[in-house]
């Protein structure tokens, strides 16, 4: 076994599917995955809603479950905790980091402090102190180009400046810079993955499209009323299935495209209200009539930005990125999801 890739925030929604793309895409290679939580063979660390509300640990669909009884192991590490992160690359020798661990949109400005600058610097220190030449993939959000303030700045591409608007995008976009200062400083192969909106089975339902699938299941099991309520629903964003975000990052690795910053996104402006149409169309086919959409007022951006946030993925595509996952695609994979689990 001599290819020893390691993931942090291995435990997450992206850092599952990751999971599997790698030990599924290589037999001879192991994953070592790191997180927060105590390990969990069957369930991802959040949970959803069900059957009259009832709320479970949501279920990991059965490839991944497959994949973590094979060449997997997880360890249970803040990287807040430098000793603990040192001691760990020291033994495991990884021969690549994915570097996924993150704090959310909302958090605290400490938590995304401490998780997005803190943390990256610690597992940067301890691979310069423990590791030679192993590169170092850190994945970013597409949030860090902030919104644009006139249409003809769409979609993002990767040579546009961020101007990240928020705490969570600041940090973000302060972590790729230390990253790339840091491994270019001290000679460390490394990459930047601006990942725009991820959706796919046992997404958060935090999340929109999450949030939608999980709503309107209920609606057609008879667990809750006709009536969905969301924000406005002229807001335009990139929706990227996580399937495809773990097999681009898993062919970016295996090309060895270091020292160089890529959108993970799929190129098509979305409206919210078409994801919603979609979502309605997969649970309810032809038979959707009855439903009340109560989109209330929409919000506004300030300093004359406009709700739009998409991104360009022509320089992905060029190096043999694809996006195999079309949003219809994906909102069907995700109600087939929750069919299985609400029976």
């Amino acid at each position: 076994m001599n290819k020893r890739v390691l993931i942090t925030g291995a435990q997450g929604f992206l850092g599952r599917y990751l999971t599997a793309a790698l030990i599924n895409g290589d037999k001879d290679l192991e994953v070592i995955g790191i997180g927060r939580s105590p390990r969990l063979d069957d369930c991802f660390t959040h949970s959803l809603c069900i059957k009259n509300n009832q709320t479970i640990p949501a279920p990991l669909p059965a490839g991944i479950v497959e994949a973590l009884h094979g060449r997997y192991k997880y360890f249970m590490v803040d990287t807040n905790d430098k000793k603990h992160i040192e001691e760990l690359l020291k033994a495991q020798q990884p021969t690549a980091i994915i570097h996924l661990a993150s704090g959310l949109k909302g958090d605290h400005c400490s938590k995304l402090l401490n998780t997005n600058i803190i943390g990256t610097l610690n597992l940067l220190s301890a691979c310069k102190k423990y590791l030679t030449d192993v590169p170092f993939i850190g994945v970013s959000s597409g949030g860090v180009y902030g919104f644009p303030s006139k249409s003809e700045d769409l979609p993002f591409r990767e040579s546009y400046p961020c101007n990240p608007e928020e705490s969570y995008q600041l940090t973000k976009a302060a972590e790729e810079k230390i990253v790339k200062e840091f491994c270019e400083h001290f000679d460390i192969p490394w990459m930047a993955l601006r990942v725009f909106n991820i959706i796919g089975p046992g997404q958060d339902e935090r999340h929109v499209c999450g949030r939608f699938v999980s709503e309107l299941m209920s609606i057609k099991n008879g667990y809750k009323d006709p009536h969905l309520k969301t924000s406005g629903l002229t807001s335009v964003r990139d929706f990227v299935d996580v399937r495809d975000v773990a097999s681009n990052i898993v062919q970016l690795l295996a090309n060895e495209q270091y020292n160089q910053i890529f959108n993970i996104a799929s190129g098509k402006p979305v409206m919210i209200k078409d994801v919603l149409d979609c979502c309605l169309n997969a649970v309810f086919g032809n038979e959707k009539g009855g439903i009340k959409i109560d989109s209330g007022q929409q919000t506004f951006l300030s300093d004359q930005k406009i709700d739009q946030h998409y991104g360009d993925n022509t320089k992905l595509l060029d190096v043999g990125g694809s996006i195999d996952f079309s949003l219809a695609s994906s909102i069907k994979d995700m109600v087939s999801y929750y069919g299985l689990i609400d029976r």
